[in-house]
């Protein structure tokens, strides 16, 4: 889930380096500035930055640090510790380095304004007596300050020297980190945090990146909240994840995994050995206990069996808590790695938690639970004019007239951020059934009413289904299920969605343990009413409950291959226009058309060729130890874009790019061609959803040329043309627009695009506003254009991806990026969901042999997990709504 202003792992603004040097792989150069609809300005959180000093070329250096007296390398240091080691360095050896200082990242990169003598690259550098650091460097290039001046000056004409851009982004990030957590570009503190529970809070920060923009360069300043582990005692944690209302007893081993889940990986340090030696060591956990303290025996030193509990109890003080397991721990060296030695195996004890303290500053990487989630949100909701002025106090924090660095190489930001013009887009129209009282609407702020309105299309007439009540009674009794069919049959007549059955056969099974025999029941219930007729449709009455929507979506979506639309018990009483919502999903099930737009304004091109919108994406599971991801594809079969094909692949998630793109695109192609008659689509407007500046060659170089692939094996000399845009939305761009140009939230109205000022210097990019927000600052979706051989300009194109954003077919309003992409993104999450793709446990399949399961093994990875297929029935059905 995206929370607005939570950092993420993959920022598109980060600074990812991109060393494109060949046109063949450049993305398309931007046709000119939109002119369309009312302008305006709005103000941005970008910052003029200039170079006051004549830099010419900044030298790079690469930085290897070994420590004599700990035997350690730099990759097992502390990013404080190196910096401390490099300070040192600058200050020991002044006189050699002829006066340099130098920008650091913290682990193996180096700038400085000046050659320095190389000779003899090794240097000794002391902290203490009896600590001692090899510090080697290597010149690696020259990042060309020159070059980057005159790409900017002349609109891209060059090829794009990030690797300068870079160079000055570490340099502006080097007292950031010097005095704030840092990750990735973002960096954070811990005053203020916000509690999240389950030894949890939310530290605020901002981000700040340069960008090479239209107008020169400019740091983008965002504030940013990131979930990190409290330093307290870690039996306060457990306990507060165990939620113990009466005294601590034994745990379960369902509890024993939970705490498993939640502390993994954490560094602690312990506090019942003060002032002996070692006894401010980091240790890692790495388990959880089998046995609780009191039961968990070892033999000590003199031989004899005791219990941890018994131990502590003679040699310290006795525990508070012995009804709990304990932490298996290792010793680690500096923050990383196992044994400074390197030799044996790592030094695992086991640990009672209240004697264990977790270390400060550490970010938790695990999925949030959907009440941490809704705190995170509290925490970020802040209207645009607020969180500009966050942004403005942030940049004010970072203090970059009084950094040293910046100054030694005459970076200098500017305080107030850039105002830069936008436009004002009008909505399409949108057409309902020419029987309803009121046959088309043109929305206002991207919302619209379904009263008085008619389905455009109904889908197939609803016979075939059924109704089954997974709760008991008490939630829902007869006459409440019975009052949920008539008010669903109320809200399809009033759309005007055909419904024959009007008595669905029942099933109740609360609380089932077997969903899949219990739909398998009802569907030969609804299908020996209809003559052996499929089963349409079953509607499923059920609790707030992960696994039974799970357990739902695997037996209607795989195994038996017909649409379900869940219901929420405690959602029944909402009325009709809470079955209107139904309705509307029910309708996309069955193939029907809630609304339409005019064949104008879905014109693609200049001309009424077929054509096809399709729209990809790559879902990652929540565990990074976990690499089955998917890769989905949807492509529209109408011109109204109301039926859709679809498919998916495994996915490794470490994959630079969607690897099984040519068959995928191969199959919908084939599927358009079997609805049309043997037509294939001419035209292909392709969004790709969710890829980094980064990937852009790698996507050109293989998805691009994939597509081209899959299109010349459906039909020899098949080549329609293409025009492939990446959308996303993990960016820092926010705009704040004038009140009379905002909505009810203060946001930026929908249709508001920006293209000049603070887009990319030569690609073709732009940033849309197609949804008005609810709460806090809405973020705009970004589009690039990799390649344009339909021959869109940038009104036309701007114009069909704003209307498109309205063709959503599941709720009367407009959506914050192209359906096409959202689609693949829903079908993506169903198949990584219903497949477990996403558990959090889901790598640890097996121990290494004589282990004892939580006593500190290492999990052996699992085989790529290989996904079942979707009902074949399905393949067009919006079943993912």
């Amino acid at each position: 889930m995206e929370v607005d202003g939570v950092e993420t792992e993959q920022e598109v603004m980060g600074g990812t380096t991109t060393t494109t040097t060949t046109e063949e792989f450049r993305p398309v150069r931007r046709p000119g500035i939109g002119t369309a609809g009312q302008t305006l300005q709005v103000t941005s959180n970008f910052y003029t930055v200039e170079l006051t000093k004549e830099l010419g070329g900044i030298q790079q250096f690469d930085v290897t640090v070994i420590g004599k007296t700990k035997n350690s390398k730099s990759d097992r240091m502390s990013p404080n510790l190196l910096r401390k080691v490099i300070t040192a360095l600058e200050t020991q050896h002044e006189e050699r380095l002829g006066g340099a200082r130098f920008a650091y990242d913290g682990r193996d990169l180096a700038f400085s304004d000046r050659a320095i003598d190389l000779s003899n690259d090794q240097f000794e550098v002391k902290l203490a007596e009896d600590d001692t650091f090899t510090v080697h460097l290597k010149r690696t290039r020259t990042a060309d300050i020159n070059e980057l001046m005159e790409y900017i000056a002349t609109g891209g004409e060059k090829d794009d020297p990030d690797h300068a851009r870079q160079a000055l982004q570490i340099i502006l990030s080097t007292g950031p980190k010097e005095k704030y957590k840092s990750i990735g570009s973002s960096f954070y503190y811990p005053e203020n945090a916000v509690d999240l529970g389950r030894g949890c809070e939310a530290w605020r920060g901002f981000h700040h990146s340069l960008r090479v923009l239209q107008g020169g360069l400019t740091l983008n300043v965002d504030i940013s909240y990131s979930p990190f582990y409290q330093s307290r005692m870690a039996d306060e944690v457990v306990l507060s994840i165990l939620n113990f209302r009466g005294p601590p007893r034994e745990v379960s081993d369902r509890e024993r995994l939970e705490i498993e889940r939640e502390l993994r990986g954490l560094l602690v340090k312990t506090t019942h050995r003060d002032g002996q030696k070692g006894a401010d060591r980091s240790l890692k956990i790495i388990g959880i206990s089998r046995f609780s303290a009191e039961q968990d025996f070892f033999t000590n030193r003199d031989g004899r069996e005791v219990s941890v509990a018994s131990y502590f109890d003679e040699a310290y003080k006795p525990l508070l808590y012995p009804q709990l397991p304990c932490a298996v721990v290792e010793r680690i060296d500096r923050g990383r790695g196992p044994k400074p030695d390197g030799k044996g195996p790592p030094l695992q004890q086991r640990i009672p938690f209240e004697v264990l303290k977790i270390c400060p500053g550490q970010k938790r990487t695990k999925k949030l639970r959907d009440q941490m989630v809704a705190s995170m949100i509290r925490a970020c909701n802040v209207k645009p004019r607020a969180r500009l002025d966050e942004a403005a106090q942030s940049r004010a924090i970072a203090n970059y007239e009084e950094d040293p660095v910046a100054n030694l190489f005459g970076i200098s930001v500017a305080k107030e951020p850039l105002n830069v013009s936008a436009r004002l887009l009008d909505p399409p129209t949108l057409h309902f059934n020419i029987f309803s009282q009121e046959n088309q609407e043109t929305p206002i702020n991207g919302q619209w009413n379904m009263r008085n309105k008619m389905a455009y299309f109904s889908g197939q007439t609803l016979s075939h289904w059924g109704v089954l009540v997974l709760v008991d009674e008490r939630m829902a009794d007869n006459r409440r299920v019975q009052d949920t069919i008539s008010g669903l049959l109320s809200a399809c007549e009033e759309k005007g969605i055909k419904v024959e059955n009007s008595n669905p056969p029942v099933k109740r099974d609360p609380y089932s343990r077997d969903v899949l025999a219990a739909m398998t029941d009802l569907k030969n219930m609804i299908e020996s009413r209809s003559n052996g007729e499929a089963c349409q449709l079953v509607l499923v009455i059920k609790d707030v409950d992960n696994e039974m929507y799970k357990n739902i979506k695997t037996a209607s979506d795989i195994s038996l291959g017909f649409p379900s639309q869940c219901a929420l018990a405690k959602n029944l009483t909402k009325g009709p226009q809470y079955f209107g919502n139904i309705t509307l999903k029910v309708n996309a099930k069955l193939g029907g058309r809630n609304w339409v737009l005019s064949a104008e304004d879905l014109r693609i091109g200049n001309d009424n060729d077929p054509f096809m919108v399709l729209g990809s994406c790559v879902t990652k599971p929540q565990n990074r130890s976990n690499t089955n991801g998917v890769a989905s594809l949807v492509g529209s079969l109408d011109p109204q874009l109301g039926s859709y094909a679809t498919t998916f692949t495994n996915q490794d998630a470490k994959d630079p790019y969607i690897i099984e793109m040519k068959s995928m695109v191969a199959i919908v192609l084939r599927r358009f061609r079997s609805e049309w008659g043997g037509k294939l689509p001419m035209k292909l407007l392709f969004y790709r959803d969710g890829a980094s500046e980064g990937a852009f060659p790698t996507i050109m170089s293989n998805e691009i040329a994939d597509i081209k692939a899959a299109c010349a094996s459906v039909e020899p000399g098949y080549e329609p043309k293409l025009t492939f845009i990446i959308t996303t939305k993990r960016h820092h761009a926010r705009f704040c627009p004038p009140p009379n140009f905002a909505d009810r939230s203060g946001n930026c109205k929908p249709g508001t695009v920006i293209d000049a000022g603070i887009c990319h210097a030569r690609n073709w990019d732009f940033y849309l506003f197609s949804h008005s927000g609810i709460q806090g600052t809405s973020r705009p979706a970004r589009y690039t254009v990799l390649l344009d051989e339909i021959g869109f300009d940038a009104d036309s194109l701007q114009r069909i991806t704003y209307n498109l954003c309205y063709t959503y077919a599941r709720c009367p309003r407009s959506v914050s990026y192209v359906p096409v992409a959202y689609y693949a993104q829903l079908y993506g999450l169903r198949i990584l969901h219903i497949q477990g793709g996403d558990d959090e446990f889901s790598d640890r399949q097996s121990v290494a042999s004589g282990a004892h399961p939580g006593q500190g093994e290492e999990p052996v990875p699992a085989e790529p997990k290989k996904f079942n297929k979707i009902h074949e029935r399905l393949e067009t059905v919006m079943f993912y709504m």
